[in-house]
């Protein structure tokens, strides 16, 4: 009983300081999310970044791909449509029968809501590019990956009109990455700004951190070689 009487005492005379202090933490770490989302907000392109279709008043569309570059100079929506062809015309454009790529389409939207999708331009010589395109766990492991040579001109000297070229081309890349460009696209669902949000973006940052580590090794391991 004596124990019980000190503890209540206790209680009276700090608990309130303790819960002051639990929620004054609190208030301080909800108002810093709330910033930092509003700054990621704010890094957003105003376009869909293939098509440069305007986001609508009303907010980005529903199950839009959210793409941000290896050093943060593009952050932005791309239409689900846009981002669909982009990929089957420049990552598997020999599939292109009606068939086929109905098929490929389904496959893409079945796997999005789980998986990452990592795009990384590689360059090979002048005016020529590898473009790799990855699929990627929930936890960043790689599940497949595709590999394609793009010239920026064909033999007949036209300009190619690759998309993912274009959309590679909206990177600045820093001095310690001009040699390879990442892309890291995910599905955002039905309401796409909450992939912005703190729990959601530190995953996504998570995976994003992991990339660049696997991307590192293998690149010291090749030059060792």
């Amino acid at each position: 009983m004596h124990l019980a009487r000190q503890v209540y005492l206790d209680y009276l005379q700090n608990g309130p300081i303790r819960m002051n202090q639990v929620a004054d933490r609190k208030y301080s770490l909800d108002a810093l999310q709330s910033h930092e989302y509003q700054q990621r907000l704010t890094r957003l392109k105003t376009a869909c970044l293939c098509c440069d279709t305007a986001i609508p008043e009303t907010g980005v569309w529903p199950d839009a791909y959210y793409l941000e570059s290896n050093d943060g100079s593009v952050a932005g929506f791309v239409e689900e449509n846009c981002f669909l062809e982009m990929i089957l015309h420049d990552c598997y454009g020999e599939q292109r029968g009606q068939l086929q790529e109905n098929s490929l389409r389904e496959l893409l939207v079945e796997s999005a809501d789980r998986s990452y999708l990592l795009l990384q331009q590689t360059p090979l010589g002048p005016d020529q590019w590898q473009v790799d395109y990855c699929r990627l766990d929930q936890h960043g492991e790689k599940l497949s990956n595709r590999s394609q040579v793009i010239k920026e001109r064909s033999v007949f000297g036209t300009k190619n009109e690759s998309m993912l070229m274009q959309l590679f081309g909206n990177i600045d890349a820093e001095e310690a990455s001009k040699e390879q460009k990442l892309l890291l696209a995910h599905r955002a669902g039905t309401v796409p700004t909450t992939i912005l949000e703190h729990q959601a973006y530190l995953q996504w940052q998570t995976v994003f951190s992991r990339i660049r580590v696997d991307l590192a090794a293998e690149n010291g391991a090749t030059a060792d070689q």
